[in-house]
């Protein structure tokens, strides 16, 4: 059987993939801004990643070689090329904050459910340090209490992965966490 047999990778499809630089090509625009292609490297193969100026601003200082990366981005296929990654967004892999387990949908926001506000002090403290030691990302965290229809976002959007999911769920029931998909 084929390795690649049953891969759907298409055009413009979200993924979030990690590695580490093995080579940067920075180069001028037209107009002047550098962009950088970095071949991401991991133990089955390397991709390209092609960072555009607004995000070479933002993170160049980290595009060196043998640096540990994180990348959202989106596919970018073209006929009788290898894919791209045309990067979204990057975080730098800290040892003490790897994400465990599979990073949520790029952009997709959760929803954590308190049933009233006695509920959401009793149990969010255990929730928050985890959250707390999320790395920054696309995710938006919406806390809902149920009695009196307050919504309040989390201090920050994160990079959520599903054991972080799992861990809500099972904290707070698998009825009050839910992650909603940017369509």
């Amino acid at each position: 059987m084929d390795e690649d047999e049953g891969l759907s990778i298409f055009d413009g499809q979200k993924t979030v993939i990690a590695g580490m630089i093995h080579n940067v090509v920075k180069k001028n625009t037209r107009h002047n801004a550098m962009m950088a292609f970095v071949e991401l490297e991991d133990m089955y193969g390397s991709v390209e990643i092609i960072v555009f100026p607004k995000l070479f601003e933002r993170y160049g200082h980290l595009l060196e070689n043998d640096t540990k990366i994180i990348v959202e981005g989106r596919v970018s296929m073209q006929e009788d090329q290898d894919a791209k990654v045309i990067m979204d967004n990057m975080y730098e892999f800290e040892v003490d904050k790897t994400p465990v387990g599979i990073p949520v949908d790029t952009g997709a926001k959760v929803w954590i459910k308190f049933h009233n506000d006695q509920h959401y002090v009793d149990t969010f403290s255990k929730i928050d340090s985890e959250l707390k030691a999320c790395l920054d990302g696309s995710h938006e965290v919406i806390l809902y209490i149920e009695e009196g229809n307050k919504r309040r976002k989390y201090t920050r959007k994160l990079l959520l992965t599903d054991s972080v999911i799992e861990m809500a769920t099972r904290i707070l029931g698998q009825e009050s966490v839910k992650v909603v998909k940017r369509s």
